[in-house]
């Protein structure tokens, strides 16, 4: 309800100031209306009056401008006839009438009005009101014939201004010369006048003139000009122009560039300025050559005398065709030559020098004989005739022709330009060339792969051979070209070089450069020639290219056999370019290795043969063996040779895998056996002795063999004998025996062949005398006697004591000495075998010294460890406590935070609850009549109590508005 009431109050409140605001702006526009009817009668009084004055002002103004000059009175004539003006007229009338204006009108118009009426009107009127009026009166008066001074006065009828053409030429004064044509001047007296402008600069200006007159009773005569205002021309004054002549050399372009003049002259001056320094932003012109007077080909003479180019450097012209520069002002560029102001230049031509392959080519009237180096020096061959000929285009048309040349001299030349007549019409400068004179021929010689050879060598190759030309010079012109090939040494024998190069060069490719690659004897030639034609033909080396190598012969043993009885082989070598020295032999066996033999070497046909002696008749030096021969020929080609045979004197050959295996072992190995026979095996038989007992093996069940060919076709026994058979500890040693067809035995003992080996599982035994586990020694030092001992092999043996090493080696037996400390002292032994099985025998603690000391340092190290076992065991029971009330407060965490959670839940579920009673009890049930939480009573207050406030609203505006 408060806030109705408010509503209400505001409403009111808001339609009372909206109609006094109408009713004030209704008074205004009432007071506004009655001001203008006001305005509008007196503004209509005024424009009357003005009218009429500004009527009569206009006449005595439009009278008073036909003899007045001054700017001013025509100006204001033309304001007058405005409203402006009008308006003017009127308010300077009376002050009263023009403060309403302003108070009323705008400040913009009021100030207007105050300054046109004051100043300008006023002074108008005040001009042609009282001057101008009586200018006309006089005028009017005097144009009626009478008074007696008519005949005192000299009347100006006419003035010019006394110049050729009418207009002044620039010439730095204000003076004007002035024609005068008058009336009434008595005879005997002389009138003169004298014209000035307001500047001496160029342009256009009105004259003012002074008279004089001369005569007796000059001063009682009056002098009235009655001649239309005199105005002059003033026009810029021309300069002289002055180009200077110049040269210019034969068929160079007529550019600017190419012209020379005389040393200190300018090329162009400007005279005749009347200051006497040049005025500010004056520019020179510039200069260029007139096409149309002298060409690039125009000529030097005609009838035989030089031709001198008239007026051919002009000033140079813009697009719009006027003279480049700037003359300034007051005064001009005049290129008209009749003027006398411009004075082109003329233009000369001379000799030009010329150059070499641009100008002229220098040819031998032969076709040969001619060369130019990169120095410009020209090389001739002896009695060479030279001649210059002129190159198309550059502007001559013969050269000279110069003597025979037998000597290195310098000569001299020129080009000229004839016409058909034969006529001179230019020439160039004279010309030196240096001409040298050269009469030998280029040197050189050849190079096989890179390798310099000289003549009558022989070069062997079995590759193709590259052939190249090398240390290639000439004193003289250079070297023109160097081209050689390559000939069968059969079809050149007997011919020189020049006749085998006619005859051959020409079937092989040839060149600086040839590769040979076909089989044989080539010899090498050449042709050297230089640049003005001398030739020189070479003959190389011959290069032998061999691709196949030496043929080696085996004999005295034959390729895979078996030999029981003598073995000498006997090795030969030979090739038509076999290298001497070459051939080597190399003997060398499966089981004995590479072994040097007897030799004896001689020379056969194109090679040489190699004997080797018998091999020795021992045991030992039966072997599979491999013969290796090897010779070489002079190109390079090598051959080699083998052959395999067997030197089988005492049977079968036996190899072991792994036959560097150790000695002892721990664990039992499989044992694997070759045999190796030129011929099958009839028998064989494997022993195995142990300790005491000795073994045969039965094939296929103790053993397995495996039987193959090589590539020789020898046979090859493999004999595995299982780790299983060696399974008991101790040593073990294996023979095999075995008989071929050709009744040869073999024993692998025989063959230095030990198969030995032991097996062991037994770690070592260790036995200490002389102290025992916790005991004490009252002595000064004690003796510990060690003793190790092993089934097998002793391989390592190390004493500590007090933790430190006092022995470590192989010995079985050791005397340790143990002196008398303060402390328990310590003792310990490690142990290894051969086959690596190790004995520790741990710590032993005992004393040696006084015997309370040992009760006293036993109880204190006996405290101080249990001590430190309880520290230990406290540590780790704190440790274990620390982790279970770790465990046990996250559990808390957990369960806190989850009473927590269920707390807020029924607290939400408790105030929900709360709400919803408080909901109840304040409206136990809801009317059917609610809706959006309003109830329909309220709502109906409303909507009547908007009516009344409307009804209101009109009442107390109705009121305020009557």
């Amino acid at each position: 309800m408060k806030f109705l009431e408010m509503l209400l109050t505001i409403i009111i409140w808001l339609a009372l100031q909206n109609s006094l605001q109408n009713q004030e702006e209704r008074q205004t526009a009432a007071v506004c209306a009655s001001q203008s009817v006001e305005a509008v009668s007196l503004s209509y009084t005024e424009n009357r009056t003005g009218e009429s004055e500004a009527g009569e002002n206009t006449v005595t103004e439009s009278d008073t401008e036909s003899e007045s000059s001054t700017e001013e009175s025509s100006e204001t004539e033309s304001e007058s006839g405005t409203e402006e003006s009008s308006e003017t007229e009127s308010e300077s009338g009376t002050e009263e009438s023009s403060e309403t204006e302003s108070e009323s009108g705008t400040e913009e118009s009021s100030e207007t009005e105050s300054e046109s009426g004051t100043e300008e009107s006023s002074e108008t009127e005040s001009e042609s009101g009282t001057e101008e009026s009586s200018e006309t009166e006089s005028e009017t008066d005097s144009e009626e014939p009478e008074t007696e001074t008519e005949s005192k006065q000299i009347r100006i009828q006419k003035l010019w201004a006394d110049y050729e053409d009418g207009y002044k030429i620039y010439d730095g004064t204000t003076l004007v010369n002035v024609a005068v044509e008058a009336e009434g001047v008595p005879a005997g007296y002389i009138l003169s006048a004298i014209g000035r402008t307001e500047l001496p600069d160029a342009g256009s200006y009105p004259v003012k003139v002074e008279y004089t007159l001369t005569g007796e009773e000059a001063k009682s005569y009056e002098i009235v000009e009655e001649a239309e205002p005199l105005e002059i021309r003033v026009m810029p004054k021309p300069l002289t122009i002055v180009i200077a002549d110049g040269t210019k050399r034969y068929y160079e372009e007529p550019v600017p560039e190419k012209v020379q003049f005389p040393e200190g002259e300018e090329p162009i001056r400007v005279e005749g300025f009347l200051e006497e320094t040049v005025p500010e932003g004056f520019q020179l012109p510039e200069w260029e050559i007139d096409r149309e007077v002298i060409q690039k080909d125009s000529p030097m003479y005609r009838d035989g005398k030089t031709v001198e180019y008239e007026q051919a450097i002009v000033v140079k012209r813009d697009e719009e065709g006027k003279p480049t520069g700037n003359p300034t002002d007051n005064y001009c560029f005049l290129l008209d030559r009749e003027a006398g102001f411009y004075f082109p230049g003329s233009i000369r031509l001379k000799p030009a020098a010329v150059t070499g392959t641009l100008d002229f080519t220098i040819h031998a009237v032969s076709e040969d004989g001619i060369c130019r180096d990169g120095d410009g020096v020209i090389w001739v061959r002896p009695g060479t005739v030279l001649q210059a000929v002129p190159q198309k285009g550059r502007g001559y048309t013969h050269g000279t022709a110069m003597l025979p040349f037998y000597q290195s001299q310098t000569a001299e030349f020129k080009l000229v330009r004839k016409n058909k007549k034969g006529e001179l019409l230019a020439e160039s400068l004279r010309q030196k060339i240096s001409c040298q004179v050269d009469p030998d021929a280029p040197e050189g010689g050849f190079s096989l792969d890179g390798t310099a050879a000289e003549k009558g060598a022989h070069i062997y190759r079995n590759q193709e051979i590259r052939c190249s030309l090398i240390s290639l010079t000439d004193r003289g012109s250079g070297i023109r070209s160097a081209v050689c090939c390559a000939v069968n040494s059969a079809q050149a024998d007997g011919k020189t070089a020049e006749e085998v190069w006619q005859l051959y060069s020409g079937n092989r490719d040839h060149g600086s450069e040839v590769t040979i690659t076909e089989e044989g004897t080539w010899r090498l030639y050449a042709r050297l020639e230089d640049r003005v034609g001398n030739i020189r033909f070479l003959e190389g080396p011959e290069a032998v290219l061999d691709k196949t190598g030496p043929q080696i012969l085996i004999e005295g043993v034959l390729p895979g056999s078996a030999n029981n009885g003598t073995v000498e082989p006997v090795i030969t070598a030979q090739d038509p370019g076999y290298q001497k020295g070459s051939l080597e032999v190399v003997l060398e066996g499966k089981a004995v290795g590479q072994k040097t033999f007897s030799q004896t070497r001689k020379e056969v046909t194109d090679g040489e043969s190699i004997s080797v002696g018998d091999i020795p008749r021992e045991r030992r030096w039966d072997d599979l063996y491999l013969l290796t021969a090897t010779a070489q020929d002079m190109a390079g080609n090598r051959t080699e040779k083998k052959i395999f045979f067997s030197v089988n004197r005492f049977g079968s050959v036996y190899i072991v895998q792994n036959q560097g295996m150790d000695y002892y072992r721990q664990e039992p190995r499989d044992l694997i056996i070759y045999e190796i026979n030129v011929d099958t095996v009839s028998e064989s038989k494997i022993r195995i002795g142990h300790g005491e007992t000795v073994q045969v093996l039965k094939k296929g069940i103790d053993y397995q063999v495996k039987e193959s060919r090589n590539r020789y076709g020898w046979s090859e026994y493999r004999y595995r004998i299982p780790a299983a058979r060696f399974r008991e500890e101790g040593a073990y040693y294996v023979t095999l025996f075995s008989v071929d067809r050709a009744n040869n035995t073999g024993d692998s003992r025989q063959q230095n062949l030990k198969l030995e080996f032991a097996v062991d599982r037994t770690p070592p035994s260790v036995f200490l005398s002389g102290i025992e586990e916790g005991k004490s020694y009252p002595q000064e030092e004690r003796t510990v006697v060690v003793e190790c001992r092993d089934n097998q092999k002793l391989a390592k043996v190390q004493v500590f004591l007090n933790d430190l090493p006092v022995y470590e080696g192989t010995e079985g037996t050791l005397r340790i000495r143990a002196e008398k400390m303060e402390t328990w002292q310590k003792l310990s032994v490690c142990v290894r075998d051969g086959a690596g099985n190790e004995k520790d025998t741990g710590t032993i603690r005992f004393f040696v010294g006084d015997p309370e000391t040992a009760v006293r340092t036993q109880k204190e190290e006996s405290e101080t460890g249990e001590s430190a076992e309880k520290e230990e065991a406290e540590r780790e029971e704190e440790t274990e406590q620390g982790e279970e009330e770790e465990r046990r407060e996250k559990q808390k965490t957990g369960s806190r935070e989850q009473t927590v959670e269920t707390k807020k839940t029924k607290e939400a579920a408790g105030v929900e609850a709360a709400e919803q009673k408080v909901e109840r009890e304040t409206n136990p049930k809801k009317s059917p009549m609610e809706k959006n939480g309003r109830k329909w009573p309220e709502i109906f207050w409303l909507m009547g109590i908007l009516p009344v406030i409307w009804i209101l609203f009109r009442f107390f505006s109705a009121r305020i508005k009557g």
